[in-house]
Order: structure tokens, then sequence, then C-alpha cells
């Protein structure tokens, strides 16, 4: 992910995905925007783009998986990660198509209330599998000092769909 300042600053920040590649694994060529933040998450609502991808190839296509970034002016903390999010690529660099909708938004979880972030998916069998992390807004944090820092505030969410059920949603 990269990150810039946003022509006309509202909201600051401008967050987008790139994409690096190499034939050794030790010279890499110059990185190249893959994915900009869509029409579903416009900047005058405060989203910022996209950050934290992850890969796979099934099919023969790319299916990358993000957390899309939000500014709240006055918020703690300003900027946060809002939702997980998928697009496919049939060749990981261009003409990304994203889902309609998110995956997973932080009011799902008690313990993503402050943000959902990090996804990691890969195919393990007959289904597909999302781990993703997340913590409870700053505020709810001074219980979990209090207790030792022990409790749910912070965790690893696992998340899955049947395999042959993503392939379809893919194809409509």
């Amino acid at each position: 992910t990269a990150m810039a300042a946003r022509p006309g600053g509202n909201p600051p920040q401008l967050q987008t995905i790139g994409l690096a590649t190499s034939a050794d694994g030790h010279k890499f060529d110059t990185p190249r925007r893959i994915l900009s933040q869509s029409e579903k998450y416009p900047p005058n609502r405060g989203f910022v783009g996209y950050s934290t991808p992850a890969a796979f190839v099934l099919n023969g296509r790319v299916h990358l998986f993000h957390d899309v970034a939000a500014f709240v002016a006055g918020a703690n903390p300003e900027w946060m990660q809002v939702a997980l999010q998928h697009a496919v690529s049939e060749d990981g660099e261009t003409n990304f198509v994203e889902d309609d909708k998110p995956l997973l938004v932080r009011e799902d979880f008690h313990f993503t209330s402050g943000e959902i972030l990090g996804p990691a998916a890969l195919v393990d069998g007959d289904r597909v599998r999302i781990w993703f992390s997340g913590h409870v807004t700053y505020g709810e944090l001074l219980p979990f000092v209090i207790r030792g820092y022990k409790g749910n505030e912070f965790g690893i969410g696992h998340a899955y769909v049947n395999l042959e059920t993503f392939l379809a949603d893919q194809d409509e």
C-alpha cells in the first residue's frame, strides 16, 4: 500500500495498492499502482483508500483482499481501517473488479469496533478462509489495561465461505 497527500486535502490521505514484481525475489521492478479507491468508497464520505493487501491465484484469476481506510476528523484515532473488501483481476495488474459490498465491517464484532484490518486469505479444500485482526475503540481500552492486559479487546477473527459459493459469486 502507498499513502500520499490527497490533492485538495479532504480527506487528507490518499491510499492505493501497488505491485512490484521480481524474477528472482531479490531485484524488483518499479512499483506501480494497481488498485485505487472506487466510487464504492468516496472521499466525500471520509474514505481515504485501501491498505494491507493479500492475494491468491485461483483458476487463473488473482483474488485480492484488502481493508478500507477512512479519516474522521476529531476521532481517536482519526485514520482507521473500517472494512474488509475483495477484488478480482484476470492478470493481477489491471481491471480489478470489486465485490458490491464489503466482506466484513468493523461493527460486525465487538473486538473490531475500533478497527478491522489485515486480511489474510487462502483456499483450503472446499473453503476460502479469511483471517483478520481487530481491536476495540481507544475509549474501550482502559479496562484492558486495568485487568493487566487480559481480555477480548484485541483479537484475530476467522471467516470462511464455501469455495463453490465463492466462485459462483465471482461469475455473477
